[in-house]
């Protein structure tokens, strides 16, 4: 996110409605200098679990930025591969971190659209 964003509303996107998350998902993606989505199908996550499979995706999904981040916060999730980018993990990132949260609502939402 920039420097000087502040959505109101960001939250855990556990503790938001599903009409703030869609709005709060453009807002998000309009404001952010880089996002990036990945995708690893059912199969794979029976194949490699959910916690691998989540590693994966989150490899994936810094590859595929356009910009390179000088540090990448994630939700309580060590020993992932960020492409030789410093990493913090944080437990309970997505209630104490913005940019977690809006990561958090970017992912839902995406989600959301997919099964329906």
């Amino acid at each position: 996110m920039k420097a000087d964003s502040f959505l109101q509303f960001v939250n855990d996107s556990k503790k938001v409605s599903e009409k703030k998350r869609d709005k709060l998902y453009d807002d998000i993606t309009a404001e952010a200098v880089a996002w990036s989505v990945s995708i690893v199908d059912e199969k794979e996550i029976d194949e490699i679990n959910i916690l691998n499979a989540t590693k994966k995706a989150v490899t994936a999904a810094i590859q595929n930025l356009d910009v390179k981040p000088e540090i990448i916060l994630v939700d309580a999730l060590k020993d992932i591969d960020t492409l030789e980018i410093p990493y913090k993990s944080i437990v309970k990132g997505d209630e104490k971190i913005y940019s977690i949260a809006c990561a958090s609502i970017v992912a839902k939402v995406t989600r959301d659209r997919m099964m329906r």
